[in-house]
C-alpha cells in the first residue's frame, strides 16, 4: 500500500477483525449470500445491508471498504 492508502485504512474505522476481508475470502453458503456478494461487489451508493446474525453483512461491508481504500479513496466504516 502507498502511504495515503495506509492512512486511509488506518482511519477507516474498520474493526481489526475485519481488516483482511475481501470478496475473495467471503464464504457464501446460501443463494442469498451469493446474490448479496454480486450486488455489493458492483458499484454502490447509499447501501443498507440487513439480515440475520452471522449472514456476512459486516464481512461484505468491510470487503467493499477495503476495495475502495485499495483504489486510493477514503472510506469510513
Amino acid at each position: 500500500m502507498t502511504e495515503a492508502k495506509d492512512l486511509y485504512a488506518q482511519n477507516s474505522g474498520i474493526p481489526e477483525r475485519y481488516k483482511g476481508c475481501s470478496f475473495d475470502n467471503y464464504g457464501a453458503t446460501h443463494a442469498e449470500q451469493v446474490h448479496a456478494k454480486q450486488i455489493i461487489s458492483g458499484k454502490l451508493h447509499d447501501t443498507i445491508l440487513c439480515g440475520g446474525v452471522g449472514t456476512g453483512k459486516t464481512h461484505l461491508a468491510c470487503a467493499k471498504l477495503n476495495e475502495v481504500i485499495d483504489k486510493g479513496h477514503r472510506a469510513v466504516y
